[in-house]
């Protein structure tokens, strides 16, 4: 053997045997999930042994979520489906009304039903309408007699070729993977993604990194296999107990535990995004990636099997129609920002012989190469190839060499150095209209609506420590924060209510705001809930605060003028509801016999931490610490008490407070 493969392969290859299925051949063209992607066993065993709330949330993802850089408005995106097996491209695109195809197959002929191009006398296959439709919008380029040279009819030896695109006989990288390696940060992940569960040759490189998305059980359904079981239990025991990282790796490791508990009930009721064959669940996947623009330049998917020996009739119609519906439901999924961003190429190691046996096709070798999208020169490119003017085996003629189409994508569509890539130089096709605007110089001018009216997840997470906690992030905080916001984990009302309830505002601001709402009878002032916070959090007493609540204006307004008994009995109706007891009348009266002021501040101090104090006038404090931190105003105190009668009577939960000031123009104003 000749041809020269990455030593991972070595084993696999040395496995197949005389006349392997494709199946076979595929999985040996393609490397691991584990050595080269991001699988469920990567997952498990980075988040056991990080032993980080972060990591047992997201293992290997979060670095590479966090070391890429999102797309711009000049970057392109390159989503290659290969069609493995040999797809028989006469049948996809073809001229069904010549009288030598109707000859060539007898068995075979899609004529009836197909859809005319209106132009070339080619038609598309009838299980192409939807394709078929796009392409006389002019975004469906047909590229005809696209082959090797060599007319290599070996799947192994074939697939291998259009996978590696070289000039040579190196098998040991593809040619997306040596585009990749172009791209600085492609070593961290999130640059290439597969979508078919393998990570395919034409996607490896020497230095960057793909990331699998295999179509598997979601986390913690999986329960085949012991290790696995012990694993999950592993990290859903770790969720039931504190984890000693504070409140936010407590909230992510009972996350996990929620997670894998409801992984099987999500299994059973079964999931409608995920309607639809192979591929078009590969697609839309593919599209939700692009989404969220997490620095993805190529995405890979494969449709299997075309190698159509036998009962060919229903297994290409079955096919095609997949490949149909998958690239509509990709578009339709797309956000319509991205449209102009993105092309669809298809390829297959070869194509099928001329003749029909009766049943299928045979090996065989030119097959049109379709690419799709916006931006995209619709139409024909190529020469079909001749179905009377067949080679020596009955195959038809190679016009365009693969690597033609593969210089055009990389040159003309993802901007690189095309004969760099390919170690040669091949003619290059006229394919693309224009790529889109080059990037702005500046910074990067797409914001995630998700996170308005901040940029980005980043500068959301940032804003929040500095009005919650007062504080810029660690750069360990902002990373975890912001990988639970931007994946998903956390919606953002979720993320602001754990923000405030983790904060020392929380913990002691509301504390100082109870005690003021208590003795006065009204918020007190967004300076008052900080200084107090400070206060708390450094050590000083209830006392403290409640001194200086007596010493304000609103307590002399109220109580200035009572003393002693009188001072009791008004203070704990107004604080309690009700009249003070006689033991509490005993206790206290001997008290303001001296220094009024100062007993007022230790009583006001304890009515406060009481169990009655703490739960009626706790929603109080809340409201009134969450406009302080968000609003940078205390509340009106109607505004104020009719908050927290929502709260105290369950028809809203905290979170719908943060959300509600969130998406209020108030709040918004702040950043405009």
């Amino acid at each position: 053997m000749s041809e020269q493969f990455p030593p991972q392969f070595l084993a696999a290859i040395d496995r197949l045997g005389d006349d392997p299925e494709y199946e076979e051949i595929h999985a040996a063209l393609s490397a691991p999930v584990d050595q080269r992607g991001f699988g469920r066993r990567t997952f498990l065993q980075g988040a056991l042994a990080a032993g980080s709330a972060t990591a047992l949330t997201l293992g290997p993802l979060a670095k590479a979520a966090a070391a890429v850089e999102p797309l711009e408005s000049g970057d392109t995106i390159l989503v290659v489906i290969q069609l493995g097996g040999g797809n028989d491209g006469l049948n996809m695109v073809g001229p069904f009304g010549d009288p030598a195809y109707s000859t060539l197959r007898r068995a075979t002929s899609v004529a009836a039903g197909s859809h005319p191009l209106g132009v070339g006398g080619l038609s598309f296959h009838p299980a192409l309408p939807k394709l078929a439709a796009r392409f006389q919008q002019g975004k469906v380029a047909v590229v005809q007699g696209v082959g090797d040279p060599d007319k290599d009819h070996s799947h192994f030896s074939a697939m291998a070729k259009w996978m590696a695109g070289t000039a040579g006989d190196s098998r040991t990288t593809g040619w997306l993977g040596r585009y990749l390696d172009t791209i600085p940060d492609s070593d961290q992940g999130f640059r290439a993604v597969s979508v078919d569960g393998s990570i395919p040759l034409h996607l490896l490189g020497n230095r960057s990194q793909v990331s699998a998305l295999a179509e598997e059980l979601p986390f913690g359904a999986e329960r085949d296999k012991g290790t696995e079981v012990a694993l999950y239990e592993a990290i859903r025991n770790y969720g039931s107990q504190p984890t000693g990282l504070g409140r936010l790796g407590d909230a992510i490791a009972s996350m996990d535990r929620e997670c894998i508990d409801l992984a099987r009930e999500f299994v059973r009721l079964g999931d409608p995004s995920s309607d639809g064959d192979d591929l078009t669940r590969q697609l839309r996947t593919a599209a939700k990636v692009v989404n969220l623009n997490i620095g993805v330049r190529v995405i890979g998917a494969t449709l299997a099997s075309f190698d159509t020996h036998r009962t060919q009739a229903w297994m290409h119609n079955h096919l095609l129609s997949d490949l149909d519906e998958a690239i509509d439901v990709f578009y339709s999924t797309l956000d319509a920002q991205w449209a102009d961003q993105v092309v669809i190429m298809t390829f297959s190691e070869f194509g099928r012989r001329a003749g029909d046996n009766g049943s299928g096709t045979d090996h065989g070798t030119s097959a049109p190469l379709l690419v799709v999208g916006d931006r995209v020169r619709g139409g024909l490119h190529g020469r079909y190839p001749s179905l009377t003017a067949l080679d020596e085996r009955g195959d038809l003629e190679v016009h365009v060499d693969f690597r033609s189409v593969y210089a055009s994508v990389l040159q003309r569509w993802l901007g690189a150095d095309a004969t760099q890539i390919l170690g040669g130089t091949y003619p290059q096709l006229d394919l693309f209209k224009s790529k889109p605007p080059e990037p702005s110089q500046g910074p990067p001018t797409k914001k995630d609506p998700r996170f308005l009216p901040f940029d980005d997840v980043a500068k959301f997470v940032i804003q929040q420590f500095h009005d919650f906690r007062g504080v810029h992030p660690k750069e360990s905080d902002l990373l975890a924060w912001g990988n639970v916001v931007y994946w998903g984990f956390w919606s953002i009302p979720v993320a602001l209510e754990q923000m405030y309830v983790g904060s020392d505002l929380y913990r002691f601001g509301v504390d100082g705001a109870r005690t003021f709402w208590m003795g006065t009878g009204g918020p007190p002032e967004v300076d008052d809930i900080w200084r107090w916070t400070k206060m708390r959090a450094t050590g000083s007493s209830m006392e403290d605060i409640a001194a200086e609540v007596v010493s304000s204006d609103a307590w002399r307004d109220r109580y200035g003028r009572l003393y002693g008994t009188n001072l009791i009995n008004k203070v704990h109706t107004d604080l309690m509801g009700a009249p003070p007891s006689a033991q509490f009348l005993a206790y206290w009266q001997p008290k303001f016999a001296h220094e009024n002021d100062v007993n007022a501040a230790t009583m006001l101090a304890q009515l406060s931490m009481t169990p009655y104090g703490r739960l009626a006038y706790h929603h109080r404090a809340c409201v009134a610490t969450v406009f302080a931190a968000m609003l940078r105003r205390p509340p009106e105190a109607e505004q104020n008490r009719q908050w927290a009668t929502l709260l105290d009577r369950g028809a809203v939960k905290l979170e719908f407070l943060l959300s509600t000031l969130y998406e209020s123009a108030e709040y918004r104003s702040r950043f405009a």
